[in-house]
Order: C-alpha cells, then structure tokens, then sequence
C-alpha cells in the first residue's frame, strides 16, 4: 500500500515536472530549429568549397558587403531612433501630464504601427512624400516651382524619416504610460522648496523617467533594425541595405543560402542582445512607477503662449504621423490620365478591386490565414500558460519566450527555406507568422491570468485539481475576454505582414498585402493604394477588437 502511494506520489511528480517542461519543448522547436536551419545553412552550405564550411562562413562574415550591411543597418536605427524620440517625446509628455480636447484622437495615433503594416506604410509614404507625392504637389502649385523641392524620399534621409513616422508613436504611448505613473509628490516638494522646473525637470522628473525612455528606445532601434519593408522599398540599391533585405537578396536573386545564413546569424545575435537590454530596461522602468496614472491638469488652465505652442506641436506631430495614411487613402480615389495627366477623383480602383477575381481571391486567402494564424498563435500562449503556472517569475523565461520579436519572419522564413528545399508551402507561412504573434498573446494572458485572484486556485488545488485542469475549468473561464483579444491582435498581425510571404513564395496563395506591393512595384498606384486601404481597415478592425476586449486601454 505504501509502496503503491509512493509510486503514484512519484508519478505526479513527473507529471508535474513535464508540465513545466511543456513551453520549453513546445517553443524551442517552433523558433529555435528554423533559426537553427538557417545558420547552420550559413556555416554547412559551402562545405564543399576551398577551406571548408567553416572557413568560407568566417570569411562571408567579414567581408566588405556583409560588413556594409550592418553599418547601414546600425547607423539607420540609430537616427531612426534618435528622429523618432525627438518627435514623441513632447506628445508624451503632454499625454501623460494634460488633458486637452482631440487627446484621444492624439493618443490613437499609436495604433498606427499595429493597424499600418510597413510595406503599406512606405507606399503612403511615397504617396506623401515622393517626388510626384501629395506634398510636393502642393508645394509646387502653391510657390510656382517646375521641379519638386522634396527630394528625399528614395534615399537614408527617406529610410530614416519614414522609420520615424511609423515608429514615433509607439514612443508616445510607451513613455508617456510611464511618464503618467511618475510619483508627484517629490516634485511638488521641490516646488515648495523654491525649485525651478527646470532644475526640477533635470533633477527628480529625467531620472525617473529614464529607464521608460531608454527601454522605448531599444524596442524603437530594434525595430528599425530589423527593417525589410521600408529600406528594401526606398533603399535606392546595395549600398543603403539592411541586414533583412540582404538575406532576402541573398536568396531571392542569387539562391546564396551559405551568405543568408551568415547574415542570419549576425542579426540574430545583435537583435537578441537588444530584447535582453529592452526587457531589461522596462523592468526597471515598471519598479520606478505607481501602479495607478497621476492626475492630468486641463491645458486650457495654461498660459496662453504654452497653449499654442502645445497646440501647433500636436497639430504637426499628428498630421505628419497620419500623412502616409491619408496619403494612402486620397490615392486611393484617384484615376491617373495618359501621358502624367492631373489625378481626378474616381473610384474606379475600388470597382476594379471587387470584380478583380485575383483580388478577390487574395481577400479570401487572407482571411483564412488570419483565422488560421490567430488559431495557432493563442494555442501556443495557452500551453504556455499551462506550463508555466500562476507562480512562474519573470526573468530568462519572459526574454526566451519573447524570442520570435528578435528573430524575424525573414530569418525563420530562411530556416523553412533550408529545412525543406522543394517548397515550405503555406503551412511554414501560417507558422512563421504564428511565431511572430504568440508572444503578445501570451503577455495579454498572463497579464490577464494575474489579475484573477489566487484564491481560486488555491482552492482547486485543495480539491486535487492538477495544472491544465485548473486552467481548463477555473481560469479560462474568466479570461474569456483577454482570448478573444489575443484573437484579434494575432489576426491583425497577420494581416499586414507579407515578409515572410514574399520570403516562401507559397504557389497558388496569394495575398491581399502581397498583391498591392506588387502593383506597387507596376505603378498602378490607385489600384495598390485601394487594397492597401481595405487591409489597414481589416487590420484597425482587428485591433479596434483586440483593445475592446482587453482589460486594458492598449
């Protein structure tokens, strides 16, 4: 009797312990075999050349091109980050300090990186800010110029600006929600004590804010870093390549998987390095913040000088940060005369879109990968959960399982590529892009699942309820609304990105994003502008979604 008490003690000690192991057998795999494949497609795949793999891959790595790569790579996300700072840090700090009419309208603007994915960006961009742009079509009608004075577009000035657009609003949400939870209290002391703002500014409010600034900082250059979209668009050639567009060249026009997966490596190293500082940071950033936001003072009680400067500064940071959106949408009702004729209003794009079978067929394909994609990626966060327990700290398990933000759909598209040499197919697309999604599933679960008091599991447990039992019958119930959510923001993360489509080229699968870069690239601009348009719709209606359901403004 005893020996069969200890034997089923032991039992549900292993079963336990496999348990935990769950999300690291699960995960691993999932992202660490494909980045595998594809860096050992680096090192093994000119074995057979003079000096062996080994050799060949040191060399690749060191050579003037790869090396050009990752200066540009490094010097772009710098200004890009810098640009990007400059431009949010004012609107967060009015965020998260004032109340004022159009805040919310303001504060929406950080939905534009979910809800714009970067390939459609950078065609607003170009429709904004190009040489026959909207801008410099007024410009030119308004001073009387022949030649457009914006010339920027289609270089780094173009790469840097347009990174900055898309990215400065994340920096507007990410520090002004840390901004907002700064203690006043030892402000107004110094207030009290005779202190100026700006020796208050410089003394008590920069210090405490700064790991907020520094940890949006990180994710901001990360991004950019890992840019395909924007500089493989207005690049303007070899020399202003990132290391993503140059594992894309590598394999798309010389099939050099050797010289992929070197660069594959190389990015992933300095990308992990960077999610660490970054998940360092914004741990730092969330122990120097009050759980609940500061009270915000009304502008209009403000000296009337500051009113209008906040004012002209909202004005012009909102609309620069919404013109590739607007520009997106007015190209989208024009029709474009023979021989540069003046654009006239029409819709004829949006007829062409819905009686186009190949359009159409895109939209259903879309679709389908979406629901598939947010099917799979809130699957994976919810073994997650089942592994890792009400008590799990966070630490090297939050940075592993938020791997797949460093390693992009590019370098697991290469790992596919490598694994399966006649054809990954669409089932690695809808994995790849479940990869890149199921972290923030399973922050927006885990987040939520904190919140549910302990006592009811405590209770279970009593009861002898185990782990995937307890989180079947007692929590799952109650996170019906952050399911739905992660539902949402997976589909929506899905429906805007096309890199990993454009990597795997999956046959007789096409895609509404992928469709309006490719016309793009044909010119037929109000045609690309009009699918572009349904897709951020698609993609805002997901995340308008996924916010509704979440407990939390996002």
């Amino acid at each position: 009797m005893a020996w069969g008490g200890e034997y089923a003690a032991g039992g549900s000690r292993l079963w336990s312990r496999g348990i935990r192991l769950l999300p690291w057998l699960l995960v691993a795999p999932l992202f660490l075999v494909p980045f595998g494949a594809a860096v050992m497609g680096g090192v093994s795949g000119s074995a057979g050349a003079p000096g062996g793999g080994i050799q060949r891959f040191l060399a690749t790595l060191g050579s003037p091109s790869v090396q050009a790569s990752l200066r540009f790579s490094l010097l772009q996300a710098l200004a890009s980050t810098g640009l990007s700072l400059l431009l949010g840090l004012p609107g967060a700090w009015l965020l998260s300090r004032y109340d004022f009419r159009g805040r919310r309208l303001y504060a929406a603007l950080s939905g534009i990186p979910f809800v714009f994915p970067p390939v459609l960006f950078t065609l607003g961009f170009v429709r904004a800010w190009g040489r026959n742009g909207l801008v410099n079509s007024g410009l030119m009608a308004l001073l009387g110029l022949e030649h457009p004075p914006l010339t920027f577009a289609y270089s780094f000035s173009g790469v840097v600006v347009a990174h900055a657009l898309l990215n400065f609003p994340l920096v507007v949400a990410l520090v002004g929600a840390v901004w907002s939870r700064v203690p006043r209290t030892p402000e107004d002391a110094a207030r009290c004590l005779g202190a100026g703002e700006g020796r208050i500014f410089a003394t008590i409010t920069l210090p405490s804010i700064l790991p907020g600034v520094a940890a949006a900082a990180s994710l901001v250059f990360l991004y950019c870093f890992m840019s395909f979209a924007i500089p493989l668009t207005l690049g303007g050639g070899p020399q202003y390549a990132t290391l993503e567009v140059s594992i894309y060249a590598a394999v798309s026009g010389e099939q050099d998987f050797a010289r992929a997966g070197t660069l594959a490596l190389l990015e992933g190293c300095c990308a992990v390095g960077v999610l660490a500082l970054y998940s360092l940071l914004q741990a730092r950033a969330a122990a120097t913040s009050t759980d609940a936001p500061a009270e915000r003072r009304p502008l209009s009680a403000s000296r009337r000088t500051f009113r209008l400067a906040s004012a002209a500064w909202l004005a012009g940071s909102g609309a620069l940060g919404a013109s590739p959106l607007l520009a997106l949408l007015g190209s989208s009702f024009t029709r474009v005369g023979r021989w540069g004729g003046t654009p006239t209003f029409s819709t004829d794009a949006y007829a062409r879109t819905f009686t186009d079978p190949a359009s159409l067929r895109a939209m259903a394909d879309s679709l389908l990968l979406a629901l598939a994609v947010a099917a799979l990626g809130v699957g994976i966060a919810v073994l997650l959960l089942v592994g890792e327990g009400r008590a799990a700290k966070a630490g090297f398990r939050s940075v592993f399982f938020a791997l797949p933000v460093a390693l992009s759909s590019v370098m697991l598209s290469l790992g596919y590529l490598v694994l399966f040499p006649l054809g990954a197919g669409v089932g690695a697309l809808a994995l790849v892009q479940a990869t890149a999604a199921y972290p923030l599933a399973w922050r927006t679960l885990s987040a939520a699942r904190s919140r549910i008091p302990a006592g009811l599991d405590e209770a279970a447990i009593l009861l002898g309820a185990d782990r995937p039992r307890i989180l079947a019958t007692v929590d799952l119930p109650l996170l019906r609304q952050a399911l739905f959510s992660s539902l949402a923001l997976c589909a929506a993360i899905s429906l805007g990105e096309i890199n990993a489509a454009l990597m795997l080229n999956p046959t007789d699968f096409p895609l509404l994003g992928l469709r309006a870069y490719r016309l793009m690239g044909s010119y037929q601009y109000p045609l690309a502008c009009a699918l572009g348009v349904i897709v951020c719709l698609w993609a805002g209606l997901a995340f308008a979604a996924a916010d509704r359901f979440s407990e939390e403004p996002r």
